[in-house]
């Protein structure tokens, strides 16, 4: 007698979406997950729609699953030196792109209860530099590195920076003057904790003090010259490619305007 499939309302949503998407590939002839980045809005924006979409089940039925913390509100930092909501609300977008990546309705489920298990998390806190350029990583003090834009550490937010349009990253000096950054300053970071209530949130000053020192060390560069040297957008990466996809859902880049 052959083992039967185990299955439940949260494994069923997930083959549902992952149908969902099969027909969505037919339609526009790119798969949902390509066209969620598609470089043509009018196939990106409907691609982001329809992930929306998918997602709005998935809280409830998480919610409801004894696997999970319930209703628990857990949050985690963002770029912009405060925090941003991911359970029991706002994590579905980011199980969805991992769920259209693998395919695998049961390992997404482990994704997701693995990710709410984590205790601490290392990564860099970078900001990207208009103005400056070099060949190689430069230490500039015990823990803080100038280096190519290549050599930042993977992240999603590295490969959105990679992919937008040249002219989307023109110089706030000269309008003329179309060139992408060459350089980053990157500081390695270590959260205690990677999760926090509302009402804990005293870990803020982590990210948020990394942030000021690399601007701080971005303005002495100015000072040494020849030319004014410009923060184009801050983020932080994580160095679990788990954490990474957590936060995909919640891209959080901060740009200078």
């Amino acid at each position: 007698m052959g083992s039967e499939t185990v299955t439940t309302p949260l494994v069923d949503e997930l083959r549902r979406v992952l149908r969902q998407a099969v027909v969505f590939e037919s339609a526009y002839g790119v798969s949902l997950l390509k066209a969620a980045s598609h470089s043509d809005l009018d196939v990106q924006v409907p691609a982001l729609q329809k992930i929306d979409e998918m997602g709005r089940q998935l809280p409830d039925l998480i919610a409801a699953d004894t696997r999970f913390p319930g209703t628990k509100v857990l949050m985690i930092h963002s770029a912009s030196n405060g925090f941003v909501g991911f359970y029991p609300r706002f994590f579905a977008v980011s199980m969805i792109l991992r769920l259209l990546r693998t395919g695998d309705a049961e390992g997404t489920i482990a994704w997701l209860q693995r990710i709410l298990a984590t205790v601490d998390a290392s990564g860099w806190s970078i900001s990207l530099l208009w103005y400056v350029a070099v060949d190689a990583p430069i230490p500039l003090t015990d823990d803080v590195t100038i280096v190519p834009v290549q050599s930042i550490p993977e992240s999603v937010h590295k490969r959105w920076i990679a992919a937008m349009p040249l002219d989307v990253m023109r110089s706030p000096i000269g309008m003329m003057d179309l060139h992408p950054p060459a350089a980053a300053l990157i500081k390695p970071i270590k959260l205690d904790r990677f999760f926090y209530s509302p009402s804990d949130q005293d870990e803020a000053v982590v990210v948020g003090e990394q942030r000021s020192l690399l601007y701080e060390i971005g303005m002495a560069l100015t000072a040494i010259g020849p030319r004014p040297v410009i923060p184009v957008a801050n983020w932080t990466t994580r160095d679990d490619p788990d954490l990474e996809d957590a936060t995909m859902g919640r891209r959080s880049v901060t740009t200078s305007s």
